[in-house]
């Protein structure tokens, strides 16, 4: 009988180690189910902002393409205005040495035109004297 008890406790000792043992193991499956969870939001989560940043960069790219293309056309359409600008200086540069050429003609014209009065008037006056 003694066996019997011994081996009674020893089945209630391994029951109660065994008891213990499986609400670790529920424990670590809790943990082990909690962890997986999190795994997948945070994989969810990861997929999730891959896609926004391959639209992000997409649209990144086709903004760079648009504003690279208007850039061409703003310098180009720059370089026609500066080229024009150049043109329109020449011409007002030799426009103005123009005038300035006619003014002293003018001038000119206007002194020999004032001496050529003057000998006349001079020449009225001897004739008048004689």
């Amino acid at each position: 009988m003694e066996n019997f008890q011994e081996a009674k406790k020893e089945v209630e000792k391994q029951t109660r180690e065994l008891n213990v043992k499986l609400e670790e193991i529920s424990q670590v499956r809790q943990v082990s189910e909690s962890l997986q969870s999190c795994l997948h939001e945070k994989e969810s989560s990861l997929r999730h902002l891959s896609s926004l940043h391959e639209k992000l960069r997409a649209d990144c790219e086709l903004k760079l393409k648009k504003l690279e293309g208007e850039n061409k056309e703003l310098a180009f359409a720059f370089d026609e205005v500066s080229e024009r600008n150049k043109e329109l200086e020449q011409n007002a540069c030799a426009s103005s040495r123009e005038i300035e050429g006619l003014k002293r003609r003018v001038l000119t014209t206007e002194r020999k035109c004032i001496e050529s009065e003057q000998k006349a008037r001079a020449a009225q006056r001897s004739e008048a004297e004689r």
